[in-house]
């Protein structure tokens, strides 16, 4: 991501700490990537349908993209790091609010689903109720 410096910025404090951080929208696991690098001693769930949205699955789009073939991408990418992901593949809307119901918190949670504003704005506010204080989204 060309954002890669500014979550730097942001992650700088928390390199020493165990952080836990909540990614909706994984696709290929770059971005969970980062993060497990970056902050080596954090534990990431991952939150995808691994269905694609609209951007996805859409016949010509330059986005268009084997599903399939991008969840087996995820669970090989993120496999050298395996025990320290969780893997929850489910839509965000049913799979968040599993998350509060079982009292999980983060300290940090990395929005990056469906990229419509009405998916953005639902992901971002039942993240809100998932979030530690002090937590960065």
């Amino acid at each position: 991501s060309h954002h890669l410096n500014l979550w730097e910025e942001f992650l700088r404090d928390r390199i020493d700490t165990a952080t836990a951080v909540l990614e909706i929208g994984s696709f290929e696991g770059r971005s969970a990537l980062f993060f497990l690098q970056f902050l080596p001693k954090s534990r990431i769930t991952c939150v995808d349908s691994f269905q694609g949205s609209e951007e996805h699955v859409e016949r010509g789009s330059e986005y268009e993209s084997d599903m399939a073939e991008v969840e087996r991408r995820f669970d090989q990418n993120l496999m050298p790091f395996a025990d320290r992901v969780e893997k929850r593949k489910g839509c965000s809307v049913v799979v968040l609010p599993a998350l509060a119901a079982e009292q999980r918190l983060y300290d940090v949670i990395y929005v990056d689903g469906d990229h419509s504003a009405v998916s953005t704005y639902t992901d971002a506010r039942l993240g809100w109720d998932l979030l530690d204080k002090d937590g960065l989204m």
